[in-house]
């Protein structure tokens, strides 16, 4: 979006200048009939008063230079710009501005008192075709909108539906502030780390859809009433409110979590922070609550209950807004500023829907302020003349320069080798930029997440290096066109030896959750047949102990979770539940065989209910269930078993299996030497492995080609009897050059 005829003032970076929209007051714009009339009709608290918008903007401006370090009134708007094809028109300055159609329904929407005296939008008071200027105002952002008055989130138009939706979600808001004395997001979050904190957890759930429930009856009183119980709301939660594009931008993070008082805006009606953190935590209840044991005791005929039922048949969920994980759900206590890696982390590979930019180069640039003081520490410099492979490398050198080799997990390519030979594109659109270096992360692309351990608290589960310190350097080549390019990384590290056998790729993530029993059985197969073959080489890399323990630490990573943000190396507790799973598919796999025989799998059923030390005394209660409780043939005993408790070996499997189903597919390695672990499922035979000096797992590498020095990173690596230090003392340290 380009303004056409139009000559900005010149900032003066020196100055800390920036540009505010003033508005020119004209006579007061009436609101279309129609829309949202319903509802000022059935106002009844000057909180709902407040909330609706009368829009008075006469769509003149005037653009003003002003100094940040004046401190001048303003409101910052927070929007998506939308299409560039389809423009309207506003005048600044007594000249036509052209503007997208989103930002001018905004303005259409606006109060002179909401905004008053002065506006700061990014389309307008930048000069988009300046790229020095975007250069400056760009790192400017975060001062921009932490020092507004007010950072005024424009979601988009609305309708009658969404009137009513809205009155029916602050009276909800209203009721449930007020049964506690102290606030229950600022209670709730602050004692995530108690013990009891699902249970408190639980009963917040309660408590949320309760006072919406209230509010519902409250509100469904008007004839014309288009939202009458809670799969009502939930449509429109799903279908409007959180479809709109601004959750989905990635400018607006940083936008709202830098605002001192966000005001959200929906078609003529305004939403405080607390009145969407309330819609917030309505859309995470019936996940909470169906995830607990205790949702076994709420009755069946409540509105909880009944939300459950609508949630779980509908299949489809809107995950947390990731704008709401900078933030302390008061918006009132100050999170600590995290490392601009950890932004990284949260927005591009956390559980969240997909954010989106217009530039590439903006899923580095528009993070800034979240992570200000570590970026500018890292020395990222904003220049929108870089191509995104510049951007991506520089930032990937530089996270890796300060220490942190955790990077690395998330470079995990198809195949790295066959993209370095592949010919360079010559269409306009890439012709500025190269391939990435296998070291560097795209973050535009699909991001192959790592095992769990990466998400553990400060990453710290594993130490495959121990406390050696990283020697790492990068070369560059200044012959190539248009910039110095970071070509190739030096580090040092230890080789563990060459790939000699990989095995079948394991299913991960969504793609294991059908499979997960026989998988757990192959994978058993294929690692007894890896201790066998590495016994057999006369190493004698494991003792007897760690082969015996190999059938279930290696499937899980040797993890086990200790609390909900923390893991740990695993203990007895997984060997236990690893023998229920074990149970569990070899029931599985017999009932599949032979359905109708229940003998053949009836053992497996049983001891994949409960652990083997306490099936002596669970034989007494199920003999009982046989002979008295079992209901005559129409249900058998074994299905009458599983259904009674089932519920163990589920939690089993929930806790064990948690470990194999979040990272990217792999699949099991040996070493020259006998070392057994998992590698990315492109792993291959004549592959090394190897530990980088300061690294906190193992990593694979290839060579780059037949007739050429250096390696290509595949990705991480888990090796069984590695993963602390151990296999550091007593090999020589090599350097490495990765491409």
């Amino acid at each position: 979006m380009e303004s056409r005829n139009f000559e900005y003032a010149p900032l003066d970076p020196s100055k800390n200048e920036i540009r505010l929209l003033f508005p020119i007051l004209g006579p007061r714009q009436e609101r279309p009939q129609g829309v949202g009339n319903d509802t000022a009709n059935t106002v009844d608290s000057l909180r709902e008063a407040r909330s609706i918008v009368r829009p008075d903007l006469s769509m003149h401006f005037e653009l003003r230079v002003v100094s940040l370090d004046d401190s001048p009134e303003y409101t910052a708007l927070s929007y998506v710009w939308g299409k560039p094809q389809a423009l309207q028109e506003i005048t600044v300055e007594d000249h036509d501005f052209p503007v997208t159609e989103n930002l001018y329904s905004a303005l259409r929407h606006m109060q002179y008192t909401t905004i008053q005296p002065a506006i700061w939008i990014d389309a307008i008071c930048i000069d988009q075709t300046n790229t020095d200027e975007k250069n400056d105002q760009v790192p400017r952002m975060g001062d921009l909108y932490s020092r507004a008055k007010r950072v005024l989130v424009w979601l988009g138009p609305g309708d009658q539906k969404s009137d009513q939706a809205i009155t029916i979600l602050q009276k909800a808001s209203q009721i449930f502030s007020d049964q506690r004395t102290e606030f229950r997001y600022e209670y709730l979050e602050d004692h995530r780390e108690e013990h009891q904190y699902n249970v408190l957890l639980l009963k917040f759930s309660c408590e949320v859809i309760d006072a919406l429930t209230k509010a519902i009856e409250i509100c469904d009183s008007s004839p014309s009433s288009i939202i009458s119980d809670l799969e009502d709301f939930e449509n429109w939660r799903l279908g409007s409110i959180m479809a709109f594009g601004w959750w989905y931008r990635i400018w607006t993070i940083q936008e709202f979590a830098l605002a001192t008082a966000p005001l959200f805006q929906l078609g003529w009606r305004t939403l405080t922070f607390d009145d969407i953190n309330f819609l917030e935590s309505f859309g995470r209840c019936s996940n909470d609550i169906t995830s607990w044991k205790e949702c076994q005791k709420i009755d069946e005929d409540t509105p909880v209950a009944s939300l459950m039922m609508t949630m779980g048949s509908r299949n489809k969920m809107v995950e947390r807004p990731i704008h709401l994980e900078f933030v302390h759900p008061s918006k009132s206590v100050a999170k600590v500023q995290p490392t601009f890696f950890d932004v990284l982390l949260r927005t591009h590979c956390g559980r969240y829907n997909p954010i989106g930019c217009k530039e590439d180069v903006d899923r580095i640039f528009a993070l800034r302020g979240l992570a200000e003081e570590d970026f500018t520490n890292l020395g990222i410099v904003i220049d929108y003349r870089r191509s995104k492979e510049q951007v991506y490398t520089d930032a990937a050198r530089r996270i890796i320069q300060s220490g942190n080799l955790d990077i690395l997990s998330l470079c995990q390519r198809p195949d790295p080798v066959e993209q370095l030979q592949a010919p360079p594109e010559t269409s306009a659109s890439s012709q500025m930029s190269h391939q990435l270096p296998s070291w560097a992360m795209d973050w535009s692309g699909d991001i192959e997440l790592p095992n769990y351990w990466f998400w553990s608290k400060q990453n710290k589960v594993f130490h495959a290096a121990g406390s050696s310190i990283r020697s790492v350097s990068f070369n560059s080549d200044s012959s190539l066109p248009n910039f110095e390019r970071v070509t190739s990384m030096n580090i040092v590290g230890v080789l563990i030896g060459d790939i000699t056998e990989t095995s079948s790729h394991r299913r991960r993530g969504k793609d294991l959750s059908r499979y997960h029993d026989q998988d757990l059985l192959v994978m058993r197969k294929e690692i007894l047949q890896l201790l066998d073959k590495s016994a057999k080489l006369g190493h004698t890399v494991y003792s007897r102990s760690q082969r015996c323990d190999a059938v279930w630490r290696i499937p899980a990573w040797d993890l086990e979770r200790c609390d909900e943000e923390e893991w740990r190396r695993a203990t007895k507790r997984s060997k236990h539940h690893y023998k229920l799973c074990h149970h569990w598919a070899l029931a599985s796999q017999a009932f599949l065989a032979e359905p109708k025989s229940s003998i053949k799998h009836s053992y497996h059923w049983a001891n994949s209910l409960v652990s083997a030390e306490t099936l002596g005394y669970k034989m007494i209660e199920w003999l009982f269930v046989l002979l008295f409780l079992s209901p005559l043939g129409s249900l058998s005993f074994m299905e009458f078993l599983t259904i009674r408790f089932q519920g163990r070996s589920w939690d089993a499997q929930g806790e064990y299996g948690r470990t194999q189903v979040i990272g990217s597919a792999t699949r099991l390695f040996m070493t020259q030497h006998g070392y057994i672990g998992h590698g990315p499922q492109n792993t291959r035979p004549g592959d090394i492995v190897c530990i980088f000096l300061g690294g906190n797992v193992p990593y694979i590498l290839r060579k780059k080609d037949s007739g050429e020095p250096g390696y290509v990173l595949i990705g991480e690596a888990f090796v069984y009897g590695g993963m602390w230090g151990e296999l550091l003392q007593g090999r020589e340290q090599v350097e490495f050059k990765i491409y």
